[in-house]
């Protein structure tokens, strides 16, 4: 009798377990225009700016960072693949150089409903926004999460550029 209830138990089991699985990816939100269009609020934005340039013979390494806080900014992507944006928010910066903090400030920063153009390209997870391209590296029904990078290099100078932006789903 018992080994009947274990194979019973075991069945059923079993039957639930295959059943979940027939629906998985079903409900899965994918990134797409249709899925991005509409309001998402800014709430975290960090950029890293690093240039090493050569003077003299020695190597002067710059590194700018930019964080933001205080948002209070809209992004509307369109079905027209335009979007706009509008808001405010504070930005607190820090120069250091070679080591050295030169400089540190925060201004605020107004955005008064600027429009540009967006694409997407889904099947490499980018977004394109007035000519930058962004990495796609979150998104789903609530959020919405980029990341920017770019180098470049010239007479023995290097370039490197960062930035990060995260939203919130309206």
């Amino acid at each position: 009798m018992k080994l009947s209830k274990i194979v019973a138990v075991l069945f059923v089991a079993l039957s639930i377990v295959s059943c979940k699985s027939d629906d998985d990816g079903a409900n899965e939100f994918v990134y797409n225009k249709a899925n991005l269009e509409g309001t998402y609020s800014l709430n975290y934005f960090v950029s890293t700016e690093v240039e090493t340039t050569i003077i003299n013979g020695y190597e002067v390494a710059t590194t700018t960072t930019s964080t933001g806080d205080t948002f209070q900014v809209d992004f509307i992507f369109s079905e027209n693949g335009t979007y706009t944006v509008d808001g405010e928010f504070r930005e607190t910066y820090t120069v250091v150089v070679n080591g050295e903090t030169t400089e540190e400030d925060s201004q605020i920063i107004v955005i008064s409903n600027e429009t540009a153009g967006y694409s997407v390209s889904a099947s490499t997870s980018l977004l394109i926004l007035d000519g930058e391209t962004y990495q796609v590296t979150v998104f789903n029904e609530n959020e919405l999460q980029l990341r920017l990078e770019e180098a470049s290099s010239s007479n023995g100078d290097t370039y490197l550029y960062t930035e990060e932006l995260r939203f919130t789903r309206q």
